[in-house]
């Protein structure tokens, strides 16, 4: 990650662009490469944001649709993707921005066995989608990596269309609003509440994830959601910090089978390192656990 010079000026009036450059691999065989950039100019009148890469993912399947539907036991999914998503934002009025956004993605899938009544979930497998979409943004956080008081609402419209080049065409809606509070000066409440909504012929690596820590990413996939979650983060001492958190979250192919059997609980503790006092990064390691299963998270800065 290589944040770009600012004068004084500019750093007090916006934050910092940057470009990154991503890769994983798993000892399963799955690997991702790419690179981002954000880019901030005219005292923060203007941003833009754009990520492009490339996935092989070996991913598990379990039905999707929500606790009540999901199966304790897992098909083989593997996603070979490109993609590239840019987003231009205006500021309007002051903290609120209004956006448009470009996405293309060519997105290949194949499962291992599945059974009859999960086999409609997965919809079409081999797919180009072309879409756009508008954005809408009020952003009032004292940082972007690591607020300690702020909040952020997104709202995210993406209609992608088989008349743009692509084989499908569906709608996705998303909104997520996160906020942050200062207790005192070493401890911060942080909260994130999360909706998504899929209408049309949705490939199943579009749909709505419920990403609550302490389950596999891929456990609960469906066409509605809806999660909150808090964490409370603790500063101890100098870059070291911990942080207690927890939540929940529904899924479903119905909204209105949103709910029923239930809502999944994730927990955990963290431990934080903060590698770039600057802006605020942290390395995280997260012990979560949800449904009896234990996950370790490392990633570099926070979760929310």
């Amino acid at each position: 990650m290589y944040f770009h010079p600012q004068s004084a000026d500019e750093a007090a009036a916006q934050p910092p662009s940057l470009t990154a450059a991503f890769a994983l691999a798993t000892d399963n065989g799955s690997a991702v490469a790419g690179v981002a950039h954000m880019h901030y100019w005219d005292s923060d009148q203007w941003r833009f944001s754009g990520v492009a890469g490339y996935a092989h993912l070996n991913l598990d399947f379990f039905g999707g649709g929500g606790p009540a539907s999901s199966r304790d036991n897992s098909a083989r999914w593997t996603v070979d993707g490109t993609f590239i998503q840019p987003q231009l934002y205006r500021r309007m009025a002051p903290n609120w921005y209004l956006g448009a956004q470009l996405r293309y993605a060519s997105v290949r899938q194949s499962f291992g066995f599945i059974p009859a009544d999960a086999q409609q979930a997965t919809g079409p497998l081999d797919v180009t989608t072309t879409g756009a979409g508008a954005l809408l943004q009020r952003d009032t956080r004292d940082n972007k990596f690591n607020p300690y008081d702020g909040s952020l609402l997104d709202f995210n419209t993406m209609f992608i269309r088989g008349g743009l080049g692509g084989d499908v065409s569906y709608n996705a809606y998303d909104v997520r609003y996160r906020k942050y509070l200062s207790l005192r000066p070493d401890l911060v409440l942080a909260t994130d509440l999360r909706g998504c909504a899929r209408t049309g012929d949705v490939p199943l690596f579009d749909d709505c994830f419920m990403q609550l820590r302490g389950y596999p990413a891929t456990r609960y996939i469906g066409r509605y959601m809806a999660l909150a979650q808090a964490e409370l983060r603790w500063r101890v001492v100098g870059p070291l910090g911990l942080v207690a958190f927890a939540g929940t979250g529904v899924v479903a192919n119905r909204f209105g089978e949103l709910g029923v059997g239930g809502a999944p609980v994730g927990f955990g503790i963290g431990l934080r390192y903060m590698v770039l006092e600057a802006e605020r990064i942290n390395l995280r390691v997260d012990l979560a656990q949800g449904g009896g299963s234990h996950v370790v998270y490392l990633s570099v800065t926070e979760a929310f």
